[in-house]
């Protein structure tokens, strides 16, 4: 009887150690490549005339202007300037 539980003491050690070998190791991942962002769009020198407003035909569209993306809707016109660069001549 003391042969048996001596053994049944060490196969449960061994798997006890087993899984604390295996289980703590976290798995192997590649690292996600960084996302690529699509180029800012520059502004055309022509449209210095429509300032201060850039929302006014951009945000439906008027004269196939492109329409404000969605997570662009609460920027205001001053924010449209502080990211998109004017063309250059």
């Amino acid at each position: 009887m003391k042969k048996m539980t001596l053994k049944l003491a060490v196969i449960l050690s061994i798997l006890l150690l087993i899984s604390i070998a295996f289980g703590c190791v976290a798995p192997v991942r590649s690292p996600k490549p960084p996302p690529t962002l699509a180029p800012v769009p520059t502004i055309p020198s022509a449209h210095r005339q429509y300032l201060p407003d850039c929302r006014l035909c951009h945000e439906t569209g008027i004269g196939e202007a492109t329409v404000i993306p969605e997570d662009h809707s609460e920027r205001t016109s001053g924010d449209c300037i502080a990211c998109h660069e004017w063309e250059k001549p």
